[in-house]
Parts: C-alpha cells; sequence; structure tokens
C-alpha cells in the first residue's frame, strides 16, 4: 500500500474519531494494526484461583456469552444477578469521559453487590500507541495494579510507550518484570483475544456497554439500566 493511501485511512480515522467523541469512537481499521485472524485468548496468569461465575442470575439467556477469565474485573465476589462487559480504547475521548461515570456506578454499594463488572481492551485504530497503551495496562495487571494504572491511562492517550513505562515506575511497579510483560506474546493475546470478542460481539466503537450480553444504545443508560434489572 503506497504512503498517500496510509496517510488516507490515518486521516479519515482522526476524521471519524473526533467527530464520534461525543457519542462514541469509531473502530478504524488501519492496515497493519490488526491481530491475525482467528487468535485465541491465551491464559497470561491473570485472575488466578479467582475465576468468576457465568452470567447472572437476572440475565437469562440469549445474549452474548463472553470470556471474562482475563479481564479485570470489579462487583460482587459471590453470585451476581447481572453480568456487565465494557469495551474502551484509552485512546478515545468519549471512553475518557465515561470513564469515571462507570467508577461512581461501580462504587454503588447496592449495584456493587449484586453487578460485574469486566473490562475489555479495544484499540482503535488511527492512534499509533493505542495497542501500547493497553499492553501497559494488561502488565501492570500481572503485578495486581491495573486499578491504579487504568484511569491514569486515559490522559496519556497522546503519549507513547516511554511515558506509560514512565507511569508505571511512578506506581512502583517492578520495572523488569514489566518490560518483559509488555513484549510477552501471551499479554498481546490478551489484547487480541478482546478484540476478537468485541468483533463477535459486535462492536464497532467504544465505549461499548454490555448488560447479560446485550449491548446498550449508548454507555450512559448504564446506571438507568441495572437499576431497572436490579429492582433499584
Amino acid at each position: 500500500m503506497s504512503i498517500q493511501a496510509k496517510g488516507t485511512w490515518v486521516t479519515i480515522g482522526f476524521a471519524l474519531l473526533a467527530l464520534g467523541a461525543a457519542q462514541g469512537c469509531a473502530r478504524v481499521v488501519t492496515p497493519g494494526e490488526e491481530c491475525d485472524e482467528g487468535v485465541a485468548m491465551a491464559d497470561a496468569g491473570l485472575n488466578e484461583g479467582q475465576d468468576p461465575p457465568g452470567q447472572g442470575a437476572l440475565c437469562g439467556t440469549g445474549g452474548f456469552d463472553f470470556d471474562g477469565s482475563q479481564s479485570p474485573w470489579k462487583g460482587g465476589t459471590e453470585a451476581v444477578d447481572v453480568e456487565v462487559h465494557v469495551f474502551a480504547c484509552y485512546c478515545c475521548p468519549a471512553c475518557a469521559q465515561f470513564a469515571p461515570e462507570l467508577e461512581r456506578i461501580m462504587a454503588r454499594p447496592e449495584i456493587a453487590s449484586r453487578a460485574r463488572f469486566f473490562i475489555h481492551h479495544f484499540p482503535l485504530g488511527g492512534f499509533p500507541y493505542a495497542r501500547e497503551l493497553h499492553l501497559a495496562a494488561v502488565a501492570a495487571e500481572r503485578q495486581g495494579r491495573f486499578w491504579d494504572m487504568h484511569p491514569r491511562l486515559y490522559g496519556l492517550r497522546a503519549g507513547k510507550p516511554d511515558d506509560f513505562r514512565d507511569l508505571a515506575e511512578e506506581l512502583g511497579l517492578d520495572m523488569e518484570r514489566y518490560d518483559e510483560d509488555v513484549s510477552d506474546p501471551a499479554v498481546e493475546s490478551v489484547v487480541c483475544g478482546d478484540l476478537a470478542q468485541g468483533g463477535a460481539a459486535g462492536v464497532v466503537g467504544t465505549p461499548t456497554v454490555f448488560v447479560c450480553g446485550t449491548a446498550l444504545e449508548k454507555a450512559m443508560f448504564l446506571e438507568s439500566t441495572l437499576e431497572t434489572r436490579l429492582g433499584l
């Protein structure tokens, strides 16, 4: 592909992302940024000993059956009524706006005890280091620090890998292990696995939120949907 054609892809990507910032960010596939077809999610050593149960008791059947075994999660530690799966990109302005709202919802005691929230990696095309941001998040998760790293990575969407590494060092991560992990194919497979799951579930942009395996029309409807589901 010519340099001019590649430049056109990037230009279109940024235009769509800017246009969708208020509503969500479109996933623009830039040549050479995709994972291998049919990639499987490898065991990256995450969530060991705390494999959560499947869909919540109030979910019924018919929704997409997500694999959350390698995903960071918050919420009820026992059987829950509802599962929420969030696909997000650290480079997406709409995701950055939604992140604190999601944190507030997850912190509501009457919701936290009855719902479980999973975060899935969905780096968008059109940003040069989107994938590296998500690799940094998975590397932090391997050291049990995902939830410390996660909100701050949104502020680095215009940064470079050295900036992500500086954040990891600031948070006190084992940097030798961090450097090994961001280059580990098993860590890459977590991101690729989430991309594959999202594609299979029909995700075309971020943030995309699923409640009981069914996508919400807009992420902003999450709290009211949960209140209805849980009878709050």
